[in-house]
């Protein structure tokens, strides 16, 4: 992967530290994967709406396998699988991309329905808490 591609996100889950890399980055595991799978076709089942059900390896399925999403996914399975209850910020060193935008608040109520605030490189925050961003 060219240098500066790869997308890293940081967060704390109850003083945790939970680090996210995307799938193509060097860290991504084949746990990972089968997390990131196993999301996708629950999210697909779930929320067709949302979700690209043409073609499942495409936009915005994709944001399952980013990032954001990994550390959301780590913090989860750390925790029983579940992060209902918590709030705490999650740090990424780009900008959030459409498919983010689109997937993480499916994603989050799938684990439970956590408020999260992710804080972009330019210190930009979003919101999300009942499957939409607030903030």
């Amino acid at each position: 992967m060219p240098a500066g591609q790869g997308t890293v996100a940081y967060g704390e889950v109850d003083g945790t530290p939970f680090l996210g890399v995307n799938s193509r980055a060097p860290g991504y595991t084949d746990a990972d994967r089968n997390a990131a799978d196993q999301m996708r076709d629950g999210l697909l089942a779930k929320y067709p709406e949302v979700m690209n059900t043409d073609n499942i390896g495409r936009m915005p399925n994709d944001a399952l396998y980013h990032a954001e999403a990994t550390t959301l996914l780590r913090a989860a399975q750390a925790n029983g699988g579940s992060l209902a209850g918590r709030t705490f910020e999650v740090h990424v060193d780009r900008e959030m991309c459409r498919s983010c935008d689109l997937v993480l608040p499916s994603l989050g109520l799938e684990l439970g329905n956590p408020t999260v605030t992710f804080i972009d490189a330019a210190g930009r925050r979003r919101t999300m808490r009942n499957g939409m961003w607030i903030e």
